[in-house]
């Protein structure tokens, strides 16, 4: 039988209006929101991995 191992990963968010960045690719982008300084914080304090959720909001 062929068990799948699940990976879950907690990531911070920050919401990008007016900028698109591509998959793969690295984009520079300000933040204000406290939220937002927040999220971008916490990546930076991972050791190994910096990355960060970005999102488009509706």
């Amino acid at each position: 039988m062929d068990r799948t191992k699940l990976l879950v990963k907690t990531l911070p968010v920050v919401a990008l209006r007016d900028t698109v960045i591509m998959p793969g690719t690295t984009g520079q982008f300000d933040v204000s929101r406290k939220m937002s300084v927040k999220a971008v914080e916490t990546a930076m304090k991972r050791s190994q991995e910096r990355e960060i959720a970005l999102v488009q909001p509706l």
